[in-house]
């Protein structure tokens, strides 16, 4: 699983930044269009970028009406929905297995008709100046104090999950688990370069938001096996990539919890990002 480049914020664009987020995904459109499924990933990246800082302005700023900027952002994303992780699970079962032993199976990575159609559609094109224009009238952002502050609570209760985890956590927790660190490292990412503080943490979001990535990947493999028709794949190849998945899962849980982002609290997480807030 890749992990995305962070999107520079231009502070002399006169634009605010979250509109530049939007406007970086769409840039991506084109490419879309043209059959790229790493443009679909790029895109979606972005978005993503873009509701995990505005979850945390509708924090700090509960005033802001947030909730259609983050519906619409969603609407976006609809329709791009599952074709990233579909590619990549492909890519694996014919990384590992013969042609013959996959003989059979779906082949086709995502509905591009159906995505060009969306994409050239004029509700689209409404949909995406809406956005457009409710983020141009945010407010700026806040101090980068409170915008670090409010990034310390966050990893607060990302160490108490990590905490928290049990041997038998589903592939499904370890998911939003790895959802939760992407939101925080894309919000720490907004405050600039990082401070020697806190270039470890963010080292290590990245490490396990790759390593929970892959596990991710892995478990849409099985499910795709499993929703496939029963003739096309065989019992072996399904047990083997079932047994694969449980081997990633136990190492994920208790790498995870001997970690040091299960070991931070509270005051760990204040002191690693103080710097960083001038």
């Amino acid at each position: 699983m890749s992990i995305a480049v962070r999107v520079t914020i231009n502070p002399e664009s006169g634009q605010h930044p979250l509109l530049q987020l939007l406007l970086a995904a769409r840039n991506h459109e084109a490419s879309i269009l043209a059959g790229d499924d790493e443009a679909v990933h790029q895109y979606r990246v972005n978005l993503r970028q873009l509701r995990a800082l505005i979850g945390l302005l509708a924090r700090l700023q509960p005033a802001l009406r947030l909730d259609p900027i983050g519906k619409g952002i969603k609407q976006l994303m609809r329709a791009t929905a599952d074709d990233r992780d579909r590619a990549v699970a492909l890519s694996l079962l014919r990384q590992r297995h013969a042609p013959a032993e996959l003989a059979g199976l779906a082949t086709t990575s995502c509905d591009r008709a159906r995505l060009g159609q969306w994409l050239t559609s004029s509700d689209y094109q409404h949909q995406c100046e809406q956005l457009q224009a409710l983020l141009a009238l945010l407010p700026p952002l806040p101090a980068r104090h409170r915008w670090a502050k409010g990034c310390a609570r966050n990893g607060r209760k990302l160490s108490r999950a990590c905490r928290q985890l049990r041997t038998d956590s589903a592939p499904t927790e370890l998911h939003q688990l790895r959802i939760a660190i992407k939101k925080l490292r894309y919000r720490l990412e907004l405050l600039g370069k990082a401070p020697k503080s806190a270039q470890a943490t963010l080292a290590e979001l990245r490490q396990w938001q790759k390593l929970l990535g892959e596990l991710h990947d892995q478990a849409v493999v099985v499910a795709l096996l499993l929703n496939s028709d029963g003739s096309s794949v065989g019992q072996p190849l399904l047990l083997q990539e079932l047994q694969r998945l449980e081997q990633q899962r136990q190492q994920a849980i208790t790498s995870l919890k001997a970690s040091s982002l299960a070991k931070a609290d509270g005051k760990r997480w204040r002191r690693r990002l103080r710097r960083w807030s001038p």
